[in-house]
């Protein structure tokens, strides 16, 4: 995984991130929650592994299919703070882990792994979790809320070991079957056989039979005549028909980029790098477009599918013009971007061209403290209001282009990867449900900042300096069209490490939300740009040559030089 990354395949979507990866906790300090995957009486093998994680505040997460070490704590009766010898032996776990820091969780998601570090996600998508006194603490909904800014259902129970005898209930009655059979979850639970044996299970209580039947996903209970084959006995949680579902049972709401309807392949992802020139010219290989449409528009509080398109800005033989991506390179287009525009016919390699920043903005609006996980990481409150500053549009570049630190600064430089939106009209006070029809699309920024002038007078933090600075506001490489800015995902990689990556579904503040609330103070016109908020991750560019890049699926790759 260090070499490789973790690969997700859903569907016939293929995603690859690089996690943080180490053999050595200590490495990683202590954490806010640890989630345990092991089989519960495995978890011995581990104490002292885990032991540098665990601080005064550290939550640990039981996702194990089983009875969990803690499960008479707070439990009440006569086994109040008992412990399980043949899950915990000599209750090393209730001591030295701490039963005051479980959270339950149960994993009802099926994956394969198909190679290491390549998962396969079958079906499924819910996690539900609880505190063992029943309790809705602070702690198990930021946990919660988490889970599902990143797509998922976690829903917090107040009984969560009625959910643990649920999920075992049907590893007792399936598991045999799937053993003296072969066959799959779904073809247990539709074929008439084996059906039947699962009700004779159950005989006398309709609720088990109802319980049992909800941990299969929806889609997975059609008729079903095919019987795999040669399959070994496979968990509830197992895997089940090569006939998945592209996104499990996950609602339209909750999904994030790579749910949804399956592709041939991935997301466009457009990458211009830098060179030794200012601004430098992309590769011809380095930007590529799918033909296919995918993602979602909404409009009006609707979800209304829509073709993306991706829009560009050029220079060509010492002239300016504009156009969309396509497979073959750039057709130009006529007329003005956020106005009247016609295809031309013709067609522009990438090797022709020097790309420019996809739109020129009157103004760029940029806020701060807009997602729930930075808050609660700088201990923050979260603003009833949304927080911004103007970033003067003598800061933009190019995609590709070299930045360098001002001479005269010899302080921290930090990059902040952000999602952008682009204003496609003149816009001013409109409501949030209005707000879809006035903006043009989505673009990649990097929200450069000096950090030591934004804080060098203690009388008056300097944002406007700060992240005004020549080239220090880098956004690109297009604007793209018919995107859901809920399902979209910002990553940011340093050098070639990820060092951000966070869901867009975690803003405080919607997209539709933002140009709403904006749009009252101040007009915004075709063009402008709003820097929605960075995330946890931000960090200083330390070495002499820095690459940056600012990774959106559906938009693309913003890579730029930063140089000392």
């Amino acid at each position: 995984m260090r070499e490789r990354g973790l690969t997700l395949l859903a569907g016939e979507e293929k995603h690859t991130v690089h996690p943080r990866c180490t053999d050595d906790p200590a490495e990683l300090g202590v954490q806010d929650y640890i989630i345990i995957t092991l089989k519960a009486h495995s978890i011995t093998g581990v104490i002292e592994t885990m032991q540098p994680l665990l601080g005064p505040h550290t939550r640990i997460v039981t996702a194990v299919n089983g009875i969990p070490y803690w499960y008479f704590y707070k439990h009440g009766g006569q086994y109040e703070n008992s412990t399980l010898e043949s899950i915990d032996p000599g209750g090393r776990q209730w001591r030295e882990i701490g039963a005051e820091r479980a959270i339950g969780c149960i994993v009802y998601p099926a994956t394969e792994i198909e190679a290491p570090g390549v998962i396969r996600h079958v079906y499924g998508n819910n996690f539900p979790l609880g505190e063992p006194s029943g309790e809705i603490t602070p702690d198990v909904q930021r946990l919660a809320d988490l889970f599902i800014a990143a797509g998922l259902k976690a829903p917090v129970l107040d009984r969560i070991r009625d959910e643990i005898w649920l999920k075992l209930w049907g590893n007792v009655c399936f598991n045999p079957i799937s053993a003296l059979t072969h066959a799959t979850l779904d073809v247990i639970c539709t074929d008439p056989a084996t059906s039947r044996a699962v009700a004779r299970d159950h005989d006398g209580d309709a609720r088990h039979r109802r319980n049992v039947r909800r941990q299969i996903p929806r889609r997975r209970r059609a008729p079903h005549r095919r019987c795999a084959q040669g399959r070994r006995a496979q968990d509830l949680d197992a895997p089940g028909s090569r006939a998945r579902p592209p996104d499990g049972d996950r609602p339209a709401r909750h999904r994030r980029a790579g749910d949804g309807p399956p592709h041939r392949r991935r997301h466009p992802r457009p990458r211009f790098s830098a060179g030794d020139g200012d601004p430098a010219r992309p590769h011809c290989r380095s930007l590529r477009r799918h033909p296919d449409p995918i993602g979602s528009a909404r409009t009006g509080g609707g979800v209304m599918a829509g073709e993306i398109k991706q829009w560009l800005r050029f220079r060509n033989s010492g002239a300016t013009g504009f156009g969309t991506l396509t497979s073959s390179g750039i057709s130009v287009h006529e007329g003005e971007m956020f106005g009247r525009h016609a295809a031309t016919g013709k067609t522009l390699a990438l090797s022709e061209v020097e790309l420019l920043a996809p739109c020129v903005p009157s103004k760029i609006v940029a806020l701060w403290n807009n997602f729930h996980a930075l808050a609660a990481k700088l201990n923050q409150p979260e603003p009833p209001e949304p927080l911004y500053l103007l970033k003067a549009t003598t800061s933009i570049t190019t995609p590709g282009a070299v930045i360098r630190r001002p001479s005269y600064y010899d302080g921290k430089t930090t990059y902040e990867g952000e999602l952008g939106i682009v204003i496609g009209k003149t816009c001013a006070r409109v409501s949030p449900a209005e707000a879809d029809s006035f903006i043009f699309g989505y673009t990649c920024v990097n929200d450069i900042t000096a950090n030591d002038i934004l804080t060098s007078d203690p009388t008056f933090p300097q944002w406007a300096r700060a992240k005004g600075i020549d080239d220090y506001g880098p956004f690109g490489p297009v604007i793209a069209t018919g995107l859901d800015p809920v399902r979209l995902v910002v990553r940011t990689i340093l050098n070639g490490a990820e060092r951000q990556n966070y869901p867009i579904s975690d803003m405080i503040f919607t997209a539709q939300e933002l140009v709403s609330r904006i749009s009252h103070d101040m007009t915004l016109l075709p063009g402008d740009l709003i820097a929605v908020g960075t995330s946890v991750g931000v960090g200083v560019m330390k070495e002499p040559v820095n690459i940056v890049t600012v990774a959106i699926d559906g938009i693309g790759e913003l890579t730029n030089e930063f140089r000392l």
